[in-house]
């Protein structure tokens, strides 16, 4: 949805808030009905939804987060970017050893019981997000944490990097991990 035209409701930092993300897509106009599994949805009329990054991690309910965002996407009713925290939880899911947090912790806790078929289309998911999305014929460009206008449009590896996590001093912290500009 990339050549998508019209208004847009930006929504970031999620964190797995599923109740509170209805309330305020409700607040929005959207209509939301939960049913088993899944969801329906009806956005408000020339409306799109565009999600920031950081669905996951720290609340209760990621999987119900991933499972409307993700429904929403392939709707054609939304579309989003990922985040740091999206992308960890990502590598996680597909084998890869990270720093452990009590948020993370707690999104595993809710995937433990969930099926292979749906931990593995959250990981499709998660890989398939654009680093950024330029809409609106270039007027709006979504990115987690932010992206100098010199890379929008750009599918680098140092574009997504910035996308995800934003400008660093260029310097590392105690754990060789890069210092990010606040």
């Amino acid at each position: 949805m990339p050549s998508a035209h019209g208004s847009f409701d930006i929504v970031g930092d999620v964190h797995g808030c599923l109740d509170e993300l209805l309330a305020l897509m409700a607040l929005l106009g959207y209509q939301v009905e939960r049913r088993e599994g899944d969801f329906a949805v009806t956005p408000p009329r020339d409306r799109t939804l565009a999600f920031a990054g950081d669905l996951v991690n720290r609340g209760p309910a990621t999987t119900g987060v991933l499972r409307l965002v993700m429904q929403m996407v392939q709707a054609g009713q939304a579309v989003c970017v990922p985040g740091n925290q999206d992308m960890k939880l990502a590598g996680v899911l597909d084998g890869a050893t990270v720093q452990a947090t009590p948020g993370l912790a707690r999104s595993l806790d809710q995937f433990a019981v969930e099926s292979v078929e749906f931990c593995n289309a959250t990981l499709e998911f998660l890989y398939a997000l654009p680093g950024h999305c330029v809409l609106d014929e270039g007027r709006l460009v979504i990115a987690h944490a932010g992206l100098p206008e010199r890379m929008h449009g750009s599918g680098s590896a140092k574009a997504r990097a910035f996308a995800l996590y934003g400008k660093t001093t260029k310097t590392l912290d105690e754990f060789g991990k890069p210092v990010r500009v606040n």
